[in-house]
């Protein structure tokens, strides 16, 4: 899957609260996290906000997978959404992850 059409997140003032939903999104799916950055710290703590909130989509994902199996599931729809976003959101974690590290690497390669 490639991300080409992924932006990352604009700059926001000290202080200020955005949310957005993506065009067309229905029920809450596709919504992004309310971020605050008005604290010490707000680079750590938003990130470990959102490493929480992956971990929460792939434990609700894991949920409606086992409820399909089961039967239980009440529309399947949501279920296979809910999945393909705990999905999306594991890769773009994983991603984040790789060119942090590859941005380690060369920045201690740098002579100083």
């Amino acid at each position: 899957m490639r991300l080409d059409g992924f932006q990352p997140a604009q700059l926001i003032e000290q202080g200020e609260l955005r949310q957005a939903q993506a065009p067309g999104a229905v029920g809450g799916v596709g919504e992004a996290p309310a971020v605050r950055v008005s604290e010490a710290g707000g680079f750590g703590k938003v990130l470990g906000q959102e490493l929480g909130r992956v971990n929460e989509l792939l434990g609700q994902a894991d949920n409606q997978a086992q409820r399909v199996a089961t039967g239980d599931a009440q529309n399947l729809h949501e279920s296979m959404l809910a999945m393909a976003e705990a999905d999306l959101a594991l890769q773009v974690t994983m991603r984040v992850t790789q060119k942090a590290i590859a941005a380690y690497q060369e920045i201690s390669r740098m002579q100083i």
